[in-house]
């Protein structure tokens, strides 16, 4: 094939340095041509790129006009007067390069074999080198997992549930067997993008005002309305090292550094979003205003993709009628998602799911997950396996739990803490065994409670427990077990899990027992006037969150599974204040004549020590999930209580 076929092409500003010292070292560019536009770089910076580009056999071309989309313009133009063979265009920002074997070559073959005339633009899965994805992306290289097992297929999409995914915003794609196939998508990321020549210079039309930083979700987008795929090559890997612009020196968002005078937003000029609004007629930050799927994309790739969105289902939840799990399910079917909601009832509670079981794409069974429930179909209960099974779930939530209580129903006594061990522990044996033969990635709810008697309540410090003849902390140590138990097998390569440690939460729907937690028990015998019975004197502190918030996170490790495979986050909130305080703000709110009785702490708790201190260390969960509870105390208090009063 005619190396003019293809072409290789970056743009710089003033950044000829990391142009020689590493993207010249990392592309490969044997057999195919290498362009460089420069972007108006200061005189000394050109001086130096075309020295550069001389000793290295590239093209140095000057951009017509300012800005990235400009300068592929100007490269096109170049290439329909002197390269009319070139069909493909493929463009690396400086710190982004191809790690696939023969990445060219094979895009080549793919070319001369017409099976990508149809696209505007190709995508490739990115690795960010982090400190989450390194150790993971070392074992590909030494040869002990492989890549499809790191890779991160780095998209920008809108997609149906009305949150618009950022390149910041991964997502696992190749790892699911039902998408081992080419596949389209709204917008390809920004960092490397392949561009169909012949498709540019007939439909796409950038202009002097209409300059993108963030240009390829523009490029795709203007493919897409003009009824052209944009698609992801599967097996096609590019590496993406943003340390490396700290190396010489560059912002790292910006392959051109910091400019003064203009603010940024998402990598682009907010005087755009006039022009992006003109254009499109929806506005780039408020994805409400996207218009729908057009209809000329009926039954295309496009809509089988949003459809099957890797966050959008099938996705099951254990302990679906409890309280948290109640709030999950409407939240997820509330963004498109088909849900298998599964709970015996023994603590959950069917009125939680009124909501939920309103949508068609809700199902709930009702069983015991000790058992063997998975050969429970959607649509009939087989005595035997059947077609008809459940199966294929992109994520398990896994929320049930037993704890030592008095259960409404399905018990003939009471559950003792012994029942409370084996029962999550039968329970966790079930749920992990079937998310490793359906390669189903699981994401498991465990405790505040296994810190212990604790000062940092930080996911990287260790635990503190009790002595084994403490009853009371039979709870903790299952779960601390559990946890053990599902890292064990994400160390040895047999499960995609991640850990979310839940802090106290409480709404509407929440046990008016202890078992739900003193605030709720507190609301009911304010309401009543009875006495409002503390434990001790009152003075150990909570953080007591709003139940959306912690749904709200669970959804943001789903979001961000990437980077919490193989992990544990904190999710709750850092606002604490004492159980008395909780108390006290309660009795205000409800008007209520209620005594404060305090009881002592070995009448409330036997042997047990209670805990004085509880309150999240959230930093992990903001810096890598962009998490951050949204409620206050008091506020997620009155409605609550509003709502009970109704």
């Amino acid at each position: 094939m005619n190396k003019n076929n293809i072409i290789i092409y970056v743009s710089s500003r003033n950044n000829y340095d990391m142009l020689s010292g590493e993207v010249l070292k990392n592309i490969n560019t044997e057999g195919f041509e290498f362009i460089n536009v420069d972007d108006f770089s200061s005189t000394e910076e050109i001086k130096k790129g075309k020295q550069i580009c001389k000793e290295n056999d590239i093209v140095f071309l000057e951009n017509k006009s300012r800005g990235v989309q400009m300068a592929t313009q100007t490269l096109i133009d170049f290439i329909n007067e002197n390269r009319p063979d070139c069909k493909w265009v493929f463009c690396f920002q400086h710190d982004v390069y191809p790690i696939t074997d023969n990445f060219f070559g094979r895009i080549s073959k793919l070319i001369s074999d017409d099976k990508l005339d149809e696209f505007g633009t190709l995508g490739f899965n990115r690795i960010d080198m982090g400190k989450h994805t390194e150790h993971a992306y070392q074992d590909w290289q030494s040869g002990n997992k492989p890549l499809g097992f790191v890779g991160l297929a780095h998209l920008s999409i809108y997609d149906k549930s009305k949150r618009w995914l950022q390149p910041t915003r991964n997502r696992w794609l190749l790892d699911n067997k039902d998408w081992r196939k080419p596949f389209s998508i709204e917008i390809i990321a920004w960092t490397a993008i392949g561009i169909n020549v012949d498709l540019w210079s007939e439909w796409i039309e950038p202009t002097d005002e209409y300059h993108f930083h963030l240009w390829a979700p523009d490029v795709s987008i203007q493919f897409l309305y003009n009824n052209f795929h944009n698609v992801v090559l599967p097996d096609l890997y590019i590496m993406n090292r943003q340390e490396l612009k700290e190396k010489y020196g560059i912002n790292a968002n910006s392959a051109k550094g910091s400019q003064e005078g203009n603010e940024y937003h998402f990598g682009h000029y907010h005087p755009s979003h006039k022009a992006w609004k003109e254009r499109w007629g929806w506005e780039y930050d408020n994805p409400s205003t996207i218009p729908p799927v057009r209809e000329s994309y009926k039954g295309t790739l496009i809509e089988e993709f949003i459809s099957h969105d890797t966050s959008t289902g099938p996705l099951s939840v254990t302990g679906a009628a409890g309280l948290i799990g109640s709030h999950l399910c409407d939240e997820l079917l509330s963004i498109g998602c088909e849900v298998v909601g599964v709970d015996n009832l023994s603590y959950g509670n069917l009125d939680n799911l009124k909501e939920s079981l309103s949508f068609d794409k809700f199902t709930f069974i009702e069983s015991d997950c000790t058992d063997d429930f998975w050969r429970l179909s959607k649509t009939c209960r087989c005595e035997v396996s059947c077609d008809c099974d459940l199966s294929q779930f992109h994520y398990v939530f896994h929320l049930a739990s037993y704890k030592k209580t008095y259960p409404k129903v399905g018990f003939e006594s009471k559950v003792t803490s012994s029942d409370v061990m084996i029962n999550n522990s039968m329970m966790i044996k079930q749920v992990s065994d079937f998310c490793k033969s359906d390669g189903a990635r699981l994401i498991f709810t465990s405790t505040s409670d296994v810190y212990g008697h604790h000062e940092t309540f930080n996911e990287e410090d260790s635990v503190s427990i009790s002595k084994t003849d403490v009853e009371r902390q039979s709870y903790s140590l299952v779960k601390l077990f559990e946890e053990q138990v599902l890292l064990n097998l994400y160390n040895q390569d047999e499960l995609n899990v991640s850990i979310a440690r839940v802090f106290g939460c409480f709404s509407e729907r929440s046990n008016k027992k202890w078992s739900g937690g003193h605030v709720p028990l507190f609301i009911d015998t304010a309401q009543k006037n009875d006495d409002i019975v503390i434990h001790g004197d009152g003075l150990q502190t909570r953080s007591m969150a709003y139940v959306g918030d912690i749904v709200n996170g669970l959804i943001s490790i789903m979001d961000n599974f990437d980077v919490c495979n193989g992990d544990i986050f904190n999710l709750g909130t850092d606002e604490e204040m004492s159980v008395l305080e909780h108390a006290k703000i309660i009795k205000k709110i409800t008007d209520s004549e209620s005594n404060l009785i305090f009881i002592d702490e070995e009448r409330a708790h036997g042997k047990y020590k209670d805990i004085r201190k509880r309150k999240p260390n959230l930093d992990k969960s903001k810096k890598l999930l962009g998490y951050s509870p949204t409620k206050s105390f008091q506020s997620a208090l009155k409605e609550v209580i509003e709502s009970v009063k109704k």
